[in-house]
């Protein structure tokens, strides 16, 4: 049986938690820290927001882990805190929260939004509920651009976590300020 330290190591490099749930920062080797309250694999800024409140973060390498420890990060890692603490959290870059290169102080108040104010929890039988009812296009985005006089009309599909967005777009050829013409959801109704 491999020793716990190389489990947690191993866990580190799952494709899950290779994404910081906080930022969305990506690195290919996973993260060298975990927050242990909420059991995440984060980027030292993440880590650094946790500690400023202080939520225990262990370093991979320098601390010691038990077999116990490394179970209890199998069950929950960076894809149940997607679906419980941060369901409901608007995008990297948006909203307050942070991205890559973001100001420290945005780091620290998200965490603190997310974690200790609990503004974004949500219950994750409920997304899956949703997500079987919910037919989700390609991530790709198809732009059809039709010109007629003197205005721009491009019809653009979007996708959302959970929320496909057929949307018209008016662009005025002289401000090219886009205006929402009309957006449905996939089936047909208006939003």
């Amino acid at each position: 049986m491999s020793s716990a330290e190389e489990r947690v190591r191993k866990l580190a490099k799952k494709i899950s938690n290779t994404t910081c749930p906080n930022c969305g920062l990506m690195k290919k080797y996973g993260f060298g820290n975990v927050c242990w309250k909420y059991h995440t694999f984060v980027c030292n800024l993440c880590k650094t927001s946790h500690q400023a409140i202080s939520h225990r973060c262990k370093s991979i390498t320098m601390s010691t882990w038990t077999h116990d420890e490394v179970d209890e990060l199998e069950r929950k890692g960076n894809d149940h805190c997607r679906n419980t603490w941060l369901m409901n959290a608007p995008n990297e870059g948006s909203g307050g929260r942070p991205m890559p290169g973001s100001d420290i102080s945005t780091y620290k108040r998200f965490v603190i939004n997310a974690y200790e104010n609990r503004m974004y929890y949500g219950d994750s039988s409920q997304k899956k509920k949703v997500s079987e009812n919910t037919i989700i296009p390609k991530k790709t985005t198809k732009v059809i651009i039709k010109k007629k006089k003197k205005k721009t009309v491009v019809t653009k599909t979007v996708s959302a976590p959970n929320l496909p967005i057929v949307a018209d777009l008016l662009f005025d050829d002289v401000s090219s300020n886009p205006v929402v013409v009309s957006s449905s959801t996939n089936n047909g109704s208006l939003l």
